[in-house]
C-alpha cells in the first residue's frame, strides 16, 4: 500500500504491544504497514472484532462505523479525521491521498464507508468509486468533494456513489449521513438535492448506468428470482445480494422489488 497516512502516531498492536510506524503482525496473514491505523487491520479477525478493538469507547451494543477518508489535502484529513474521532460511533481506520491509495485501502481494510473526494491525483475519485462499488459493493462510498458541478454530480452517482456531500457541508449532517447511507439513505447537500431533482434521466440511460452486476442482479429481480436464488447463481452472499438491492432501489427511484421489477421491463421492454 502507497503512502496512506496514519492516523494516530502510536496505536495498540497484539499482546498489548505498541506499535509506532513500524510493521506488526499478529502470525496469521500478511505483514502490514502501521502507517494505516495498525488496530484496525485486525489480521486473522473478523471485521466486529476490529470495531470492538477501537481506542476509544463506546456504548454496549452500539454499532461502530469504521471509515475512510480519501482527500488530497493533509489538513482536511487529518482534520476530518480528528474531529470524526470525537464521534463514539465512528472510528476512522485510515486515510489516503488519491483514488489509487483509496481503492488499496478498501482491500485492506474493507470500511463501512468511503467518503471520496472526486478531485484526486494519480486516480481520480470517479475512478475509484466505479472500482470500490464494483469489487465490494456493501462498502458504501459517498462523494466528499468541493464542487457541484451538474455533470461531475451525475458521473459520480453513474459511477455508483451512495451520496453526494459538499465540503461545506454541516458537522451534524455529515455524521447523520455517515449513519443513514448504511440504513439505504440517500445523503445528499441541499445544492446536490436541488439538482438531482431538476435533472430527468430517461430509464434507459439510468439502465445502462448500471454496473454489469448490477444490471444482472435487477434482471433476475425482474425474472421473480428471491435474494437466496440471485446469490446462489451469482456466486455471492446473501448479505451483498441485499446491498445491491438497495442500491439498485436507491439508483431506480423505487422502493420495493415489485416495483423495480415493473420499472426493469418497462424499461428493457420499450428499448
Amino acid at each position: 500500500m502507497r503512502g496512506v497516512q496514519s492516523i494516530w502516531d502510536s496505536v495498540d498492536g497484539p499482546n498489548g504491544r505498541r506499535v509506532m510506524g513500524s510493521h506488526w503482525t499478529t502470525g496469521v496473514g500478511p505483514r502490514i504497514d502501521s502507517g494505516v491505523a495498525a488496530h484496525a487491520l485486525g489480521v486473522g479477525r473478523d471485521r466486529e472484532h476490529r470495531c470492538a478493538s477501537r481506542p476509544y469507547g463506546n456504548r454496549k451494543g452500539t454499532r461502530v462505523i469504521t471509515i475512510l477518508i480519501v482527500d488530497p489535502h493533509i489538513v482536511v484529513r487529518h482534520g476530518l479525521s480528528g474531529w470524526l474521532a470525537t464521534i463514539p460511533d465512528v472510528d476512522v481506520v485510515g486515510v489516503a491521498s488519491d483514488g489509487q491509495e483509496g481503492v488499496d485501502v478498501c482491500e485492506a481494510l474493507h470500511p463501512d464507508v468511503v467518503l471520496m473526494d472526486i478531485a484526486t491525483p494519480v486516480r481520480n475519485g470517479l475512478e475509484a468509486i466505479a472500482e470500490i462499488r464494483e469489487r465490494w459493493p456493501d462498502i458504501a462510498v459517498i462523494a466528499f468533494t468541493a464542487t457541484a458541478d451538474g455533470e461531475v454530480v451525475n458521473a459520480a452517482f453513474a459511477a455508483g456513489a451512495m451520496g453526494y456531500l459538499l465540503k461545506d457541508v454541516a458537522p451534524e449532517m455529515l455524521v447523520s449521513s455517515l449513519r443513514s447511507v448504511l440504513e439505504g439513505g440517500l445523503p445528499l447537500s441541499p445544492q446536490i438535492a436541488a439538482h438531482l431533482f431538476t435533472v430527468t434521466r430517461s430509464p434507459r440511460s439510468v439502465y445502462d448506468s448500471l454496473s454489469p452486476r448490477e444490471r444482472q442482479v435487477l434482471d433476475m429481480i425482474a425474472r421473480g428470482d428471491q435474494n437466496k436464488e440471485i446469490a446462489v447463481a451469482l456466486g455471492i452472499s446473501h448479505n451483498t445480494v441485499r446491498v445491491y438491492c438497495s442500491s439498485l432501489f436507491q439508483r431506480l427511484g423505487v422502493t420495493s422489488r415489485t416495483q423495480a421489477a415493473v420499472w426493469a421491463t418497462r424499461t428493457l421492454r420499450s428499448a
